[in-house]
């Protein structure tokens, strides 16, 4: 990197290769990162159909193989490639889709936890602020309070 200031601030002016030498290598640094995630610029369609299907009907029951098939893809070959363009497996996105969902309701909505639950997809209350808290770090009635919802007769 300091090879490179010194081409920029006129030691070495006019030395082109030595800059495109050591910005290449610069490049290659950055693009060779183990943290960095590089996606493709356009998902491919078959992970948008799931990714679309599961942020529509997520208080529908969805399986991976479901989802798989809407993808039009094997069952390991979709979880494999959800998890590498999502970044989370699906069902760790449905769930983060539910909890986000979930949210909304409670900051908006006098509805209890249960019909909460309910409307999310959540199989019932207990398993809800399960799962909402270990996505946000807050029970859902701790949420709804610090974020200034309606607050239910029965939450």
């Amino acid at each position: 990197m300091q090879r490179l200031c010194r081409y920029f601030t006129g030691i070495g002016t006019g030395d082109r290769e030595g800059v495109l030498h050591t910005s290449l290598a610069l490049l290659h640094l950055v693009l060779v990162r183990p943290e960095i995630h590089w996606q493709p610029s356009h998902p491919p369609d078959s992970i948008l159909r799931a990714s679309s299907r599961i942020e529509t009907e997520y208080a529908r029951p969805l399986s991976v193989p479901d989802l798989a098939r809407t993808s039009g893809l094997s069952v390991s070959g979709f979880a494999k490639a959800f998890k590498q363009i999502q970044r989370v497996t699906p069902g760790q996105f449905l769930s983060r889709v539910r909890v986000r969902e979930s949210a909304f309701l409670l900051v908006h909505t006098p509805l209890s936890l249960e019909q909460i639950a309910e409307q999310a997809g959540f199989p019932n209350r207990h398993y809800f602020s399960r799962v909402f808290k270990h996505v946000t770090g807050e029970s859902p009635a701790l949420f709804r309070a610090k974020h200034g919802g309606d607050s239910p007769g029965g939450a």
